[in-house]
């Protein structure tokens, strides 16, 4: 697993200053392009989940980053690829800022892609009266296309946007660094694997859930 991430490290360093302006890029414009979707659709309890997923997002990003700011306050020891680059090319402060910023934003995706996830959610379900098993054969086979780009852009919306809480775990990872507690704990990249894993069960899990309701 380190030693994949290390080739997909160095692939990224290899690209040089231009995936960082790319990435930030994609990142700011998408969590402006993203309110399109979802600006005239959204209800009063659509914006409450939404707006609670996005907060614990933004805790946990900026919880992440100052830690790493305490414990690196000159970016020397960071590992992402992307950070180590800007700071290479453009400085400390340049570096910070583009930090910051690509977390916010993260932050505001976050929020934006569990309303998307939230609205798109019953466009999916079968018709009524199916038990689990039932429910997760027939999920999203109200789409007539061969492809259903509706299921992957709505599971796809929720994971990014859970993806965002996970970072309280690598924030506290973080803040146990070069402690003994640090290696008895389970790694970033498997606890990542496990937490995706958990969270596609609760997607569909939920899905059901809010299936069952509907159609009791």
């Amino acid at each position: 697993m380190y030693e994949f991430l290390l080739i997909i490290f160095e692939l990224v360093e290899k690209l040089g200053p231009s995936i960082c302006i790319i990435a930030w890029i994609t990142v700011s414009l998408s969590s402006v392009l993203m309110i399109l979707p979802i600006r005239k659709k959204m209800t009063k309890r659509i914006f409450l989940l939404a707006s609670i997923i996005g907060g614990i997002s933004l805790v946990a990003h900026l919880g992440d980053y100052f830690i790493t700011l305490h414990i690196t306050p000159d970016l020397a020891d960071e590992a992402n690829p992307l950070w180590k680059i800007v700071l290479e090319t453009y400085g400390l402060t340049l570096a910070k800022w583009y930090g910051l910023t690509g977390k916010i934003f993260l932050s505001i995706l976050s929020f934006e892609f569990f309303a998307f996830y939230l609205i798109s959610l019953k466009k999916l379900f079968p018709e009524g009266g199916l038990r689990f098993w039932g429910f997760l054969k027939k999920y999203g086979t109200t789409a007539r296309k061969k492809i259903n780009f509706g299921f992957i852009f709505n599971i796809f919306s929720f994971l990014f946007a859970m993806l965002g809480p996970f970072y309280i775990y690598v924030a506290y990872m973080n803040s146990i660094l070069y402690t003994s507690l640090y290696d008895k704990l389970i790694p970033i990249p498997i606890a990542m694997i496990l937490y995706i894993i958990i969270m596609i069960f609760l997607y569909f899990l939920n899905g059901f859930s809010s299936y069952a309701k509907r159609h009791s």
